[in-house]
């Protein structure tokens, strides 16, 4: 059982359910935004060091055949 359910089941019998699932949702929500962000970001920049690198490195082979 995760953290979240426990709360809810011991806070539930006080009317305090609903608040705590929707405050539970939103936080993992707001957590995975943040790191689907970050990894965008990440990737994106990977593929900026990566393409420029193939550049440079096309550029500097000699040119045979």
């Amino acid at each position: 059982m995760l953290p979240d359910q426990q709360s809810v089941q011991r806070f539930a019998s006080r009317g305090k359910h609903r608040f705590l699932i929707t405050k539970a949702g939103l936080l993992r929500s707001a957590r995975r935004r943040r790191t689907a962000a970050l990894r965008r970001r990440i990737g994106r920049h990977r593929v900026r060091r990566g393409s420029r690198a193939a550049v440079a490195i096309a550029q500097a082979a000699p040119q045979c055949c």
